[in-house]
């Protein structure tokens, strides 16, 4: 069983392995960044919050020290490292991100949740978590920055949910989703600190961009639902049943004379379906009945049923 101490041990040792990594390289100045616009946009956005040095020149490759592929090393030379932090605003890893290219992002140690923070860590601002393509987070970030908004970036599709749970452990966490996507994007977030903003068609991003609203005015649209997820615990319950046939009738008229009013009188008294107390009933009559039918047993001997 995982401790608290154990938990404590860990993440101070993601956080001084992230440190240790981080602090090999030098910060990434504009020149280095390859004329990349969205590195420069980036650069431009962390610039604001005095964070530029959340991105990095990286000069030499990369030996993996943690998860699946320990001891291997990431090719991440030439590249632009961006520091991934935790809900505690600590380097735990990088991203490796090579300038104008469509590759994805490489990240080094993909076992401790993280995130790109675009912006300030506090309580005072609202933490909105987003997985989309770096050069959609950049835009975003440029229209939602004069609303004491902090993006948590994923870089990876399939480690969002860790880093949504992670950060959602001390901060309220806000998520974007469409009505269609709805259920398989919050079902994983029931119960946890997690906000959903609904969008019907088109989603917060397409809304700023086209319909020319502030994201206040999308919150207020009739046909935008914000859902609190930590108050949906309990979903839906699944049916037990897949088929749509409607259950056979139970066989009352099969007990005769006194056996069917007793039937009838345990299902009205314990509110339990007939068939249920019919069961009870047989289970009770052949409890009854077992001293008076033998049943052979091998070759010679009889006992009672």
């Amino acid at each position: 069983m995982t401790t608290t101490s154990t938990n404590t041990h860990e993440k101070a040792h993601a956080f001084s392995a992230g440190f240790e990594m981080i602090s090999r390289f030098d910060a990434a100045t504009r020149q280095g960044l390859a004329d990349d616009n969205i590195l420069l946009n980036l650069y431009n956005l962390c610039e604001q919050s005095c964070s530029q040095d959340k991105l990095l020149h990286l000069d030499s490759d990369i030996t993996i020290t943690r998860g699946f592929d320990i001891g291997k090393t990431a090719p991440t030379a030439g590249t632009i490292g961006l520091a991934l932090s935790n809900n505690q605003d600590q380097p735990v890893t990088l991203a490796s991100v090579t300038p104008n290219s469509n590759r994805k992002p490489l990240i080094i140690d993909r076992m401790q949740p993280s995130a790109l923070i675009i912006g300030t860590l506090n309580s005072g601002n609202e933490l909105i978590a987003i997985d989309d393509a770096l050069e959609d987070v950049i835009k975003l970030a440029y229209y939602l920055i004069a609303d004491n908004v902090t993006l948590l970036v994923s870089l990876d599709k399939l480690l969002f949910n860790s880093m949504v749970s992670h950060f959602a452990e001390v901060y309220p966490v806000t998520i974007f989703t469409t009505l269609d996507q709805k259920d398989k994007v919050c079902k994983p977030f029931r119960g946890a600190n997690v906000k959903a903003i609904v969008t019907s068609d088109r989603n917060v991003l397409e809304h700023l961009e086209y319909s020319e609203l502030s994201y206040r005015d999308i919150l207020a649209l009739d046909d935008t639902t914000i859902l609190d997820l930590q108050a949906e615990i309990w979903s839906e319950p699944e049916p037990l049943a897949n088929s749509p046939n409607k259950p056979t009738p139970y066989p009352i008229d099969a007990f005769t004379g006194l056996l069917q009013h007793v039937v009838k009188a345990v299902a009205h008294y314990t509110q339990a379906p007939t068939a249920i107390a019919g069961q009870c009933v047989l289970g009770a009559l052949a409890h009854m009945g077992q001293r008076f039918i033998d049943a052979p047993m091998g070759t010679d001997t009889c006992r009672p049923v």
